[in-house]
């Protein structure tokens, strides 16, 4: 599969878009023509447009130095967390990606996952038909309805992490956040991994759960290790 990164238009603009990657849609080699593929991913990319809550931007809207780097890596990235982080390392809250597989009953499975730059899957619109050929596939894709994938930003809460003794190093999620004492973190609502660790003491690993508009106190006391 090798993905192109579509020529994008401004979409969503409205206050509660989020910045959103959109990635055309990726099809094994030899499974659909060059021709079907290019309208599928135009019909995609209309429906998306459509969506309050997607902010597409350009491609020329990523920096340089990172455009490269996001560009080389595309077409060995296979999975959500991969996705996620080079949308991250482009400036996105988010991608879509997705796919158009041939089924084994003649037809075909196309899919678009909605990932945030965690590398978390947030939502997923699944389409497709059986025993059809490209023209039907295109046909449903007309009226495909992707307003699964309108989804607003998650609403936020603010954490403080401390520990005994200070200057413990913190992630979050897997992401390395700093060390102790941490104030005012910006968090998405939901539960949240937190590892908390220094030379010579245990590490603590602790699940904390934010509330939007709350905030949330972890304080951990790290023991020496014997």
């Amino acid at each position: 599969m090798t993905p192109l990164l579509l020529a994008m238009v401004a979409a969503g603009s409205g206050a509660g878009a989020v910045p959103t990657l959109v990635l055309p849609l990726r099809a094994e080699r030899g499974s659909l023509s060059d021709e079907a593929l290019g309208q599928i991913n135009g019909l995609y990319w209309s429906g998306v447009s459509a969506l309050e809550h997607v902010g597409a931007a350009s491609q020329a809207a990523i920096p340089p130095d990172a455009a490269s780097s996001v560009n080389a890596a595309l077409p060995q990235c296979q999975k959500d967390e991969c996705m996620g982080h080079l949308a991250g390392q482009a400036g996105f809250k988010r991608v879509m990606w997705g796919w158009v597989t041939p089924t084994s009953t003649a037809g075909f499975h196309v899919e678009v996952r909605l990932v945030d730059a965690r590398g978390w899957l947030l939502e997923r619109a699944v389409q497709g038909c059986y025993a059809c050929d490209e023209a039907a596939l295109m046909g449903g894709m007309v009226d495909w309805d992707l307003s699964v994938l309108d989804k607003p930003a998650p609403k936020q809460g603010v954490l403080h992490v401390s520990s005994r003794p200070k200057g413990a190093k913190v992630a979050i999620n897997g992401e390395m956040m700093g060390v102790t004492p941490l104030r005012r973190l910006s968090l998405d609502v939901g539960k949240h991994v937190v590892d908390v660790w220094a030379e010579g003491r245990k590490p603590v690993r602790k699940t904390v759960k934010i509330r939007a508009g709350k905030k949330s106190r972890l304080g951990v006391k790290l023991k020496k290790r014997r």
